[in-house]
């Protein structure tokens, strides 16, 4: 039985996400410059784990569920962009208290500063 050699070469897809593979087939003792016998094949991919996706764990885990994830999640980078354009701890505070101190804004904060900001947060440490 001859032994058959696979060299595989992944290439993303334009669509993102999913991926091709690309196996070559070629019995070990056939000539070097003999062309080989190629197949294209579904490789099943893992999704990659983002900040965003940890964020609105991390609020879920701590709120409840999230119905509008892409709002949260702009206002949980507007917050990082806020605190990196020289506001201070008390300005993201008097914010939340200006909504009425509301519980979800405040998971909101602590969310981004821990995934999308943890730059920041010396500002909170006093």
């Amino acid at each position: 039985m001859k032994r058959l050699l696979a060299m595989g070469l992944l290439v993303l897809a334009a669509c993102g996400g999913t991926t091709t593979e690309k196996i070559v087939y070629m019995p070990a003792t056939d000539a070097p410059n003999k062309k080989p016998a190629t197949t294209d094949a579904p490789v099943a991919t893992t999704p990659r784990w983002t900040a965003e996706d940890q964020f609105i764990e991390d609020i879920e885990d701590n709120y409840g569920f999230v119905y509008d994830k892409p709002g949260v999640i702009e206002t949980g980078r507007l917050t990082c962009t806020t605190l990196r354009n020289g506001a201070s701890a008390y300005d993201i505070v008097t914010a939340i208290s200006n909504t009425g101190g509301d519980e979800f804004v405040t998971v909101i904060v602590a969310s981004a500063l821990a995934n999308f900001c943890p730059d920041q947060t010396y500002k909170f440490n006093n």
